[in-house]
């Protein structure tokens, strides 16, 4: 605005001066032509600067309305901006009270929907734990009037296959096999039907029952004849964890083993034997070494007849397996020597390797056992 002002005040002020000049030559007296032609040059010369100075005030114009078009612009865009924020602020704040109280009413509708289901649910899975646990009972009794009415002869020469015990569970009989309030004879045939199946969770609980009756009174009822068929079943046990070859079965035996040794329980004559034999046998099978103190402990209690002669054998494979000669020296002296004669000779031939003078003496003292009973048997009389 100031450059537009500067430049009227220039026209006006050559305006004012050609004015001043045509009326000087008005009232003075006629000029000569140089004059003349003077006052056309510089009329000329203003002419031309005012055409150069409206040349610059358009430019200057023309700057000045892009400048506040410019400006303009940018006003209008920032308000188009604040006023698009400001609905989109509007709009989202809108949106997002209805979707944060539709979201309440769903939720709302949700939980109590997922309450009543809940409860029903609840209600359902109590009921069906009432009729699992009347099924778990019934299936129990039906489990114990199975093995009540088979007689203990049939355990021992078949092999349980019987149609009765094929639909028997397995989860069943270890219950029965774990519960102290049903007799030492039920409890022997689930020993016997899981062992017949190979289950290795037979272990635990029926040396639980070993170690019930190893200090009490034997109970017997109607299915066993008699108290040494009795015994016999609870030998039976023995030999039947000692078939399964775990490390379980392994620890149990030794431990019990153990236990009747220093213990002394009341039947301990019932278990000890056939411990041995067994702890012997699974030893070798899972090739364990630290029994042998334990089971040379218990060779002078061991209680053997020729029926025993592979159990002994076994306990003498053993001692020479792991290189502890002195334990079947043990057995040969205690158990073999003049009373077993295979196991004799199973003991010295295991001997001969460590000590060879021993055996060759043994076996002289034997010859001449034989040649001094046969110089002494009476002759037959006619």
């Amino acid at each position: 605005m100031k450059i537009n002002v500067v430049y009227l005040l220039l026209i006006a002020t050559l305006g004012l001066t050609v004015f001043a000049s045509i009326a000087q030559q008005n009232q003075n007296v006629p000029k000569t032509d140089t004059e003349v032609e003077k006052l056309k040059i510089q009329l000329q010369t203003a002419e031309n600067e005012k055409i150069e100075l409206e040349t610059k005030l358009a430019e200057a114009n023309a700057k000045l309305i892009n400048a506040d078009f410019g400006k303009f612009e940018r006003e209008l865009r920032d308000s188009n901006n604040k006023w698009l924020w400001g609905w989109t602020t509007f709009f989202v704040g809108v949106v997002a009270v209805i979707g944060l109280a539709l979201w309440f009413f769903v939720k709302s509708l949700i939980a109590d929907r997922v309450e009543k289901n809940l409860k029903g649910f609840q209600e359902a899975v109590g009921n069906f734990k009432e009729i699992k646990d009347q099924l778990v009972i019934l299936e129990e009794g039906y489990t114990y009037t199975v093995l009540r009415n088979l007689h203990t002869s049939y355990f021992w020469s078949q092999n349980l296959d019987f149609k009765e015990i094929k639909g028997l569970r397995d989860e069943t009989l270890l219950r029965i096999l774990d519960d102290k309030t049903y007799s030492s004879t039920i409890r022997y045939k689930a020993v016997a039907v899981l062992a017949a199946r190979n289950s290795t969770q037979l272990v635990t609980p029926a040396l639980k029952l070993l170690n019930t009756f190893v200090n009490s009174e034997l109970d017997s009822d109607d299915s066993f004849d008699s108290q040494i068929d009795t015994e016999n079943s609870l030998r039976r046990i023995v030999s039947i964890v000692g078939q399964i070859h775990t490390q379980d079965s392994y620890e149990g035996l030794k431990k019990f083993l153990i236990s009747l040794i220093t213990d002394n329980p009341k039947n301990k004559d019932i278990f000890l034997t056939y411990t041995a034999f067994s702890l012997s046998w699974i030893s070798i099978k899972l090739n364990m070494e630290d029994s042998t103190s334990v089971l040379r402990l218990a060779i002078p209690h061991l209680q053997v007849g020729q029926s025993d002669l592979t159990g002994l054998q076994n306990s003498a494979k053993y001692f020479d397996i792991f290189k502890q000669p002195e334990g079947i020296k043990e057995i040969y002296n205690i158990h073999a020597k003049g009373k077993m004669p295979e196991l004799e000779e199973t003991c010295l031939n295991l001997l001969d390797k460590y000590d060879p003078d021993f055996v060759k003496e043994q076996r002289k003292e034997k010859a001449a056992n034989n040649t001094e009973g046969e110089i002494n048997e009476p002759e037959p009389t006619e």
